[in-house]
């Protein structure tokens, strides 16, 4: 009978401890990764993948890096060619004024006076102002009047005037030409007056829009930001001791004025800094002489292009996991689906291609990695555009 009881008190027991392990293992189970580890004696950054800790979790990150923009440059050198520049002046006879004819008297009891008016586009490049006119009939002392000056005072007798220069110092943006005749004096039944024709104000005009060029050349973003040096060469064809100085500008930079050797290449180191990214403006001009500049090229040198090499280790505990099916996944994601990214990765220098147009490209790399220091390094062959690369131990 005791043992019976005995037996039944045992399996009591039994039953209890198996019942509080369950609720312990429980317990654990939902308990957060943090509180669990410390009550396991485990280290809390060995379960969830950080980068270069080692970590065998379910997904292990062994690099995580935000490359960003990645240049890519074709040529180490660059040449913009600019288009053949003619620059010379003309002046030329220029019409300001026509009138058909005009009269004007001067008696006892009236006087018709007569004027107009006639203006200088550019008082700069204006030079010999000449009034012109016939004179079919007239009598008495004529009188002209500039800008209320009195410029001429004459009795003319011929029919063919001869051409009368305004004088320069008188003459404005806008001007009156003021007619008269003279009075008769004591000959009181008589008239003076005067008929003129084919009246023009002529002047020598000098056309200034043919003394400068503007050419425009674009420079991309990569060439811009990687220019070690840049070089502006051209060809002045001109005829000696009849030209005057000629001036070369970037971007309003002046970088040659003066009077270059006529038929030999000119060749000149300017500074990048002159140079902008997208629509840059080369202007040549002179006030003297014809140029032909030919043969106008600007030339930039790149310096090399450094891409960063991204390193991670990898540790005895991923080599024994690699080996047991685990995987090594390197992979790239982009911002678009649009562009078509080209580039070369090499992992531990082997090479491999990238071309594509999706948003994400990955591959195995288990292969490729080694025990200690691994190295992934990113060649565009495009402009491009990395916003996450990442190895991960899948």
């Amino acid at each position: 009978m005791l043992r019976k009881r005995g037996q039944a008190s045992g399996a009591g027991a039994a039953t209890l401890v198996l019942i509080l392990t369950i609720m312990i293992i429980l317990y654990i189970t939902f308990l957060p990764s943090g509180d669990r580890a410390a009550i396991l004696g485990e280290d809390p950054a060995m379960g969830y993948g950080q980068p270069g800790s080692g970590v065998l979790g379910e997904t292990a990150i062994l690099l995580r890096e935000n490359p960003g923009r990645l240049e890519y440059l074709a040529h180490k050198e660059i040449e913009h060619s600019i288009p053949t520049v003619n620059l010379y002046l003309t002046t030329a006879a220029t019409e300001l004024k026509a009138l058909r004819s005009l009269s004007l008297k001067h008696g006892w009891l009236d006087e018709v006076q007569t004027n107009f008016t006639f203006s200088l586009p550019d008082m700069a490049q204006t030079s010999k102002v000449l009034l012109t006119f016939n004179r079919p009939e007239g009598e008495g002392q004529l009188s002209i009047f500039l800008n209320g000056v009195l410029i001429f005072q004459d009795v003319i007798e011929q029919y063919n005037v001869e051409p009368i220069e305004l004088p320069k110092d008188v003459l404005q943006p806008h001007n009156q030409v003021l007619f008269a005749v003279d009075g008769v004096g004591l000959r009181f039944w008589r008239t003076n007056h005067y008929r003129l024709e084919d009246i023009h104000v002529i002047a020598d005009v000098t056309d200034t829009s043919t003394t400068t060029s503007r050419e425009i050349f674009v420079v991309t973003e990569a060439e811009r930001n990687n220019v070690e040096r840049a070089t502006l060469r051209f060809f002045p064809d001109c005829v000696p001791g009849k030209v005057g100085v000629l001036t070369v500008q970037l971007n309003g930079h002046e970088v040659f004025s003066g009077v270059p050797d006529c038929g030999v290449v000119r060749s000149m180191e300017i500074s990048p800094a002159y140079l902008l990214t997208g629509e840059n403006s080369l202007e040549f001009g002179t006030q003297k002489g014809v140029y032909l500049v030919d043969q106008i090229t600007l030339r930039t040198q790149m310096k090399d292009l450094i891409y960063p090499s991204y390193t991670f280790s990898v540790d005895e505990r991923t080599l024994e996991a690699l080996a047991q099916g685990r995987r090594a996944i390197l992979s790239l994601q982009f911002p678009d689906t649009v562009t078509l990214k080209n580039a070369q990765v090499f992992v531990n220098g082997r090479a491999f291609s990238v071309s594509t147009r999706d948003a994400e490209w990955w591959m195995v790399i288990s292969p490729y990695l080694q025990r200690g220091t691994n190295a992934v390094e990113i060649i565009p062959r495009t402009a491009l555009d990395v916003v996450n690369l990442e190895v991960v131990l899948e």
